[in-house]
């Protein structure tokens, strides 16, 4: 096969990386180089699996391949076959995407690749657990997670907030000044809104998130109780 026409199964492996919800959340993470090792590995994959479809094309069907290659644009040997693996890839990619969610795929992609962070988002995201975000700017943040930020992808994360406040300059102690659901329950019997989820969406920038932690509020109290008593 012309060196030349193996560009159109590497283009098909690429396509499937970058495309289908199986492999494409994973391989943001990966660098330029083993993104382009990848798709060659997929694509020798596609142009066997070409070869082996055109020959049993071939073979069971002869004068309908020598119709259809006096219409190729470039009369090279293989032609057929690399371009059928390019087209082999989008079919494939295609055809999973619709039986694969994103929604079972993110969570996967994270459990595999992700950081730290991402792997509380998706821990407090499945087992509807409260996740602390503490900012930049002092301010702190405690709600349910909305939508899983994507591995290398996402700069923010939507939480339905819960409680709000800030922390203390002096000794960084964590104090809440908002309680949300409460003012969501009024809006609720108020008939103010029909759809809380648009008005609590809270968006916040990955790269202003300092610490974030499991949050559980009896262990909040149980906490602060034990400083107020130290205090005192």
């Amino acid at each position: 096969m012309p060196f030349n026409l193996l560009l159109f199964p590497i283009i098909g492996g690429y396509y499937v990386l970058i495309r289908s919800e199986l492999f494409r959340y994973e391989q943001q993470r990966v660098d330029t180089q083993k993104l382009i090792l990848n798709s060659i590995l997929v694509g020798i994959v596609l142009l066997g699996i070409s070869w082996i479809l055109t020959s049993v094309v071939r073979f069971v069907f002869p004068q309908v391949v020598d119709v259809v290659t006096d219409y190729y644009p470039i009369k090279v040997n293989y032609f057929g076959t690399a371009i059928s693996s390019f087209l082999l890839g989008i079919t494939l990619t295609e055809l999973s995407n619709l039986f694969v969610t994103r929604a079972s795929q993110i969570p996967a992609a994270i459990k595999s690749i992700g950081n730290e962070f991402e792997m509380l988002c998706e821990f407090c995201y499945s087992n509807g657990e409260l996740i602390q975000l503490s900012l930049r700017n002092n301010k702190c943040y405690v709600g349910w997670v909305q939508s899983l930020p994507i591995p290398s992808h996402d700069e923010y994360i939507r939480i339905f907030p819960v409680y709000s406040g800030y922390r203390k300059d002096e000794t960084k102690e964590l104090v809440f000044t908002t309680q949300y659901l409460d003012v969501y329950a009024k809006y609720v019997q108020e008939g103010e809104v029909t759809d809380i989820e648009e008005l609590t969406t809270l968006v916040i920038r990955i790269d202003e998130v300092i610490s974030s932690n499991l949050f559980r509020p009896e262990m909040y109290q149980r906490f602060s109780s034990k400083s107020e008593e130290g205090e005192k």
